[in-house]
């Protein structure tokens, strides 16, 4: 072996050890301060900080991080000197390295210094702050470090990534990576099926699976009999019908026909071979998912000739948010996004031929709902433009289907509603809330689709390169899209309801997944793969678990934020859906950083404007402060949560903070609550699961905990206890109570009691027709304690078995007030 040969596995070995060193004293440093704490707010508006007990030696950890990070830095400083990198470079490496050891003695001095005013700032830095710039280290030293690291070993050389961009051409012929494509979404989605079935049907779904069973057995669309007969409980316990009184009578569904008739043969596969109905209709939905990817792999092929990307742009389409949680879902958006990658096929082909097919599917849109019938008409329009001179055949192939559909549409609903338009089926469109769905859809945090699948923003970067290949297409695709959006964002419930958010946004998957075919071929040539490789490992991360554990797409948080409950980094993005005083600058704040995320991904990126040698350091050191930026601006806006901890050490801290403002005899707390909820840790939380009782544990996909007691006995505690001790002071104990069927008269009773139940502070009686089926709501009881007392329970009573579910008890003190001028 060669002396250059040597140096070279020298320099990867060393460049091993310093990754293995940052990542091992960046993961100390995140251990050392996982001190469980609650964040809440002092008399003055300030913030207080809660202390629980440190879950690991801190000073060891601190300085254990604080030795090894130096070391990691100061090895990387010495192998890039040694190579005979930029001046420069080894000062800037060394810098990123050394960012977790400046935290680590930030969390020493705070230790042993008092910091006075700086308390707050610091604890959010290193508290809060821990996660975002945990991982903003680890790309830059990552980044930095694969930059001088590459597998060739010469200093200066291109770096692996940019190499690997001079791709090959695929061994494999584009057919059969298209077949490969269906194969590999079909077995997956086919293997997930049985955890997919373990929630629901929720929503609309069983309206859907009902009118689907009409079809099949009684061939009509009335649903009174199905009602009467409970046919619904083939595929759910209880139902809560969408429908309508008919001129004629009969009860009409107030969804359209064109799924349940889509999913009708696979309905009647279930229904006549004894086969769960339900799990039949979602074998067919998860094969037209894998259709979907497949078609699409096959189009943007054709478009870009590049199958390698057009087929990982597929893959991730099928496999990331929304695509991978609606191959279960039984609703219309995936049959919609099928018309509309064959109809945009169609248009970029210059839509060739008379257009019957086309014209019969792009008619087939307003059945399945009427908030298609923009895009309807948009991609009818954009069809007859792309024909050209053929453009008298294509209107005939176009206007006949769509005629007849319009005029079926018309009929159908004098026949069912006795108008001949849907006049107030689906209210809830308004055009004064339209900004909240235009950036929600995109941007808030638990709801839109860059926070779920930012792998998207390669699509965005992909749009220049998708007009200039495909300039007929682009302007198609974006038309369409904008025709849908501009509907769907003015919907009242533009966050999708009772159904995996963006659900919207599904139709447009084959207009994403070709930008980001494009995008991904764009950034592979130009040597930035790693940057979409972790682009796309971030919005697997996030589907996955949400696939894995169904319910967690049904708790209208992040799927990450309710699965691991103390990463709550979705705080510094925006929510949209009760938009408060700080969502317009974390908006901006949030359209900055992806800005800067593209400008990297550009032609003329930033590391050209820099010295020689910088490269991806500088811009991962940018990305760095612009994200501590972030940290600290959030928490400045907002100053309501914080690290988030167990129910138990949450409420153990709040019961200490009031025994000592009623030992005090101090006047009420005043506080100020941003967003207008008051926070997590100024309440005291009883899960039901974890209270006593008397009722059955079951699975609920509504419950915050993911689980629910059932009432099983009348006149049994469904839950009692947890025999409480309260400060003196007036309290609102609030019941989580969700109805199991519908019912009317008393269902239950709520009250407060002490001395083990022989003393009642308060109570109430439940009736049925005040409860949702589909949704939690709260019955409160307020209560005053002149002195301390002890052995409170929480007593919630069934009167009918089987009636109520319970998710559990919020105790707020009343004594915590909001300042005067913020909003109750």
């Amino acid at each position: 072996m060669t002396e250059t040969e040597v140096r070279s596995v020298g320099d990867r070995v060393a460049g091993g050890l310093v990754l293995g060193a940052a990542g091992l004293g960046t993961g100390l440093w995140l251990w050392s301060i996982a001190t469980p704490r609650a964040r809440v707010l002092a008399p003055d508006g300030g913030v207080v900080f809660l202390h629980g007990r440190s879950a690991w030696p801190l000073d060891l950890a601190v300085a254990s991080g604080v030795a090894i990070v130096v070391l990691a830095a100061v090895a990387l400083t010495l192998a890039i000197r040694r190579r005979g990198g930029s001046p420069s470079e080894p000062m800037l490496l060394g810098g990123a390295s050394l960012a977790p050891a400046a935290l680590l003695g930030l969390v020493a001095l705070a230790r042993l210094l008092p910091m006075g005013p700086l308390t707050g700032p610091v604890a959010v830095l290193l508290d809060d702050g821990r996660w975002v710039l945990l991982a903003a280290v680890v790309l830059t030293v990552v980044a930095g470090s694969r930059s001088r690291f590459d597998r060739h070993g010469a200093a200066g050389s291109v770096p692996a990534v940019a190499q690997s961009a001079s791709h090959s051409p695929s061994r494999w012929s584009p057919g059969r990576v298209v077949a490969l494509v269906f194969g590999v979404v079909a077995a997956v989605n086919l293997a997930l099926l049985p955890r997919a079935v373990l929630v629901g049907p929720t929503g609309d779904e069983p309206d859907y699976l009902l009118l689907a069973h009409s079809l099949v057995v009684d061939r009509d669309l009335d649903l009174r009999n199905q009602i009467e007969q409970k046919d619904y409980q083939r595929f759910t316990a209880r139902l809560q019908p969408h429908v309508r009184k008919g001129p004629g009578g009969g009860l009409y569904t107030t969804h359209r026909p064109g799924l349940p008739l889509l999913v009708a043969p696979a309905y009647a596969l279930g229904f006549w071979t004894g086969w769960p109905v339900r799990v039949t209709v979602m074998v067919e939905l998860a094969l037209l998912a894998a259709w979907l990817a497949a078609r699409l792999a096959a189009w943007a092929s054709a478009l870009g000739g590049d199958i390698t990307s057009a087929a990982c742009a597929a893959l991730l389409v099928a496999f990331t948010a929304p695509g991978f949680y609606y191959a279960f879902a039984i609703y219309p958006e995936l049959p919609a996004a099928l018309v509309v990658l064959e109809a945009l096929a169609w248009i970029g082909r210059g839509a060739p031929g008379t257009g019957w097919g086309p014209g019969l599917l792009v008619a087939s849109l307003p059945w399945l709902h009427e908030k298609f019938l923009p895009l309807t008409v948009a991609l009818a329009g954009l069809g007859l433009v792309a024909a050209g001179t053929r453009r008298r055949w294509v209107l005939v192939g176009l206007g006949v289907p769509l005629g007849a559909s319009a005029l079926l549409q018309v009929l159908y609903y004098e026949r069912l509603y006795g108008a001949p338009i849907p006049v107030g089926v689906h209210a809830g469109f308004a055009w004064s809330s339209l900004h909240a769905g235009l950036v929600g859809l995109g941007l808030d945090r638990d709801h839109g689709l860059l926070p779920l699948a930012p792998v998207f923003l390669v699509a965005v970067a992909g749009i220049p390169a998708l007009a200039r290949g495909a300039p007929v297409v682009a302007a198609a695709a974006l038309a369409a899209f904008a025709s849908l959006y501009l509907v769907v964002g003015s919907y009242r419930e533009w966050w999708g309801g009772f159904a995996p958010p963006p659900r919207y946004l599904v139709p447009m998957l084959p207009v994403l997944g070709l930008a980001l075919a494009f995008g991904l071929r764009e950034w592979r040539r130009r040597g930035r793969g790693l940057r979409a490789a972790l682009l796309a490992a971030a919005s697997l991360a996030v589907s996955a678990p949400a696939v894995a554990v169904p319910a967690l797409q049904y708790r209208h948080a992040h799927p990450i934020r309710s699965l691991l409950p103390a990463v709550d980094w979705p705080r510094y993005l925006p929510g949209w859906v009760a938009p408060d005083g700080r969502t317009w600058p974390l908006t901006l704040l949030a359209v900055v950083l992806a800005t800067l995320a593209l400008r990297m991904g550009a032609d003329r990126a930033l590391p050209r404007r820099l010295p020689a040698g910088l490269g991806l350091t500088g811009a991962g050191l940018v990305t760095l402060a612009v994200l501590g930026l972030a940290v600290a601006g959030g928490d400045r806006l907002s100053g309501v949560s914080g690290p988030t901890v167990s129910r138990e050490v949450a409420n153990a801290e709040l019961r200490a903070l009031l025994d000592a403002v009623a030992a005090r005899g101090e006047p009420p707390w005043r506080v100020t609550a941003r967003p207008p909820q008051a926070p997590e840790a100024v309440r005291l939380v009883y899960p039901a699961r974890r209270l006593p009782g008397r009722g059955r544990m079951v699975p609920d996909p509504l419950a915050d905990d993911g689980q629910a007691r059932l009432a099983e006995e009348a006149g049994a505690d469904v839950v009692f206890g947890p025999y409480e001790r309260l400060p003196r002071g007036r309290y609102q104990v609030d019941f989580r109570l969700r109805a199991a069927h519908a019912l009317s008269g008393p269902i239950a009773t709520v009250g407060v009691t002490a001395a083990r139940g022989k003393v009642s502070l308060g109570a109430r009686d439940v009736k049925g027709e005040t409860l949702a089926t589909d949704a939690y709501r709260e019955v409160g009881v307020e209560i005053v304690l002149p002195a301390a007392t002890g052995d409170l329970e929480w007593r919630v009573r069934g009167v009918e078995p089987d009636a109520v579910l319970v998710d559990g008890v919020v105790v707020r003190p009343l004594d915590l007030r909001l300042v005067d001028g913020d909003p109750p």
